[in-house]
Formats: structure tokens, C-alpha cells, sequence
């Protein structure tokens, strides 16, 4: 007689640390013959039938720490930009936020800890993924007046060739709303663009 077993799938990765740590898991478990799950005692693990393995990317960015390069940086250095690249935590998203609040450039990196911690319920503050952007603004437009509610605006800077840059918007939040964060996220990080519409004015260099 022959039993099979079909195996459960893995969970839902945030990034390749995780994966790799579920690998290697699993592989430990597949060593250890006697752990493999069976009807009884009496019947004898042979082989693995099949692996099938299913890679789903998702290629909405994590917004966390790096720096700028300095062709970004140098825009932070006129008024329409802030930077905010030089803290090394997961929080650039979050000090965008509490800079658009009212908090200092260089001393926002407290009341961005308070409200990543709200947001995660968790001491420890994980990168925030773009696609997550919506949660975001429910948790900051909880027991806020509709015509409070902040929306979250996010552009995608691109060099070119001939060194104008170029702004892809990725998200732009509902025409009702009139509280605005604008945002630029490259290779990761988050900074802030302040008193920006469409994007436009920082196209020139």
C-alpha cells in the first residue's frame, strides 16, 4: 500500500531573510525521516513524490533606510525637499509624517517612533511597504475630521540621460482630500516634498 502526504504551503514572505530562514526549516525537517508525518509506525518513509515551488514577487518597494544619491540630495538643499536619509532606522517614511505634523527635520526621529509603534502595535518597527500606504492613512485619519484626513501623495524620481529628472507617480490620493503629504521614494527610502502639486517644479535641476 502507498500513503501520500501533501504538504502545506508556506506563508507570505516580506523578504528574503524570512524565506531563507523557512528553507532552511523545512530542509531540517525533511533530514529527520522519523518527524515525517505518517498513518503509524508501521509505514516507512520512501521519498518526497514532488516539490512544486511558486516565487510570487512583489514589486511594491519597502520603504526604509539608505542613502540618497546626490543628485536627489542636492534638490534637499533648496526649498521643496527634505531629505531625511541620514538616520539609520526604518523609519523614513514615518519621519516624513511627523516632519508634515510640524516636528523638526533633525529632531523627528522620536515622534516617528511613536507612530510606526502605533501603526505595527510592536516595539520593534518592521520597513512599510508601499502597498501599505492605505493602512497608513486609516490608522492617521482615525477620530480626525473628514476635512483633516491626511492622504498620501508618492512620486518616483528617474535620471535621465541628459540629467533632468523625471517623476512617475505611483500613488496619488482622492481629489476630496485636502490635507496632502507629498512623498519621493527611491531604491527604498522615503523623503518628503513640500508645497509640491504635480510634481513639476522639481523637475528642473
Amino acid at each position: 500500500m502507498v500513503f501520500f502526504k501533501q504538504q502545506k504551503g508556506s506563508p507570505w514572505f516580506n523578504n528574503f531573510g524570512e524565506s531563507e530562514r523557512w528553507v532552511n526549516g523545512e530542509e531540517n525537517k525533511r533530514l529527520v525521516v522519523d518527524n515525517i508525518e505518517r498513518p503509524n509506525i508501521k509505514w516507512v518513509f520512501v521519498k518526497f513524490s514532488s516539490i512544486e515551488v511558486k516565487a510570487v514577487l512583489d514589486n511594491q518597494p519597502m520603504l526604509g533606510t539608505g542613502p540618497l544619491p546626490d543628485w536627489l540630495r542636492n534638490l534637499a538643499h533648496g526649498r521643496n525637499m527634505i531629505s531625511l536619509d541620514t538616520f539609520n532606522d526604518n523609519l523614513c517614511l514615518w519621519s516624513c509624517i511627523a516632519v508634515h505634523r510640524g516636528a523638526r527635520p533633525d529632531r523627528c526621529t522620536q515622534a516617528a517612533k511613536q507612530l510606526a509603534k502605533g501603526f505595527f502595535q510592536a516595539a520593534l518597527v518592521p520597513r512599510t511597504s508601499l502597498d501599505e500606504l492605505d493602512k497608513v492613512e486609516r490608522y492617521l485619519n482615525q477620530g480626525e475630521k473628514l476635512s483633516e484626513w491626511l492622504g498620501i501623495r508618492v512620486y518616483e524620481p528617474e535620471l535621465q540621460q541628459n540629467g533632468e529628472i523625471y517623476w512617475h507617480l505611483r500613488n496619488n490620493p482622492s481629489d476630496k482630500l485636502k490635507n496632502i503629504m507629498t512623498i519621493g521614494i527611491y531604491e527604498g527610502h522615503a523623503f518628503l516634498i513640500k508645497d509640491n502639486k504635480t510634481g513639476k517644479n522639481l523637475c528642473m535641476q
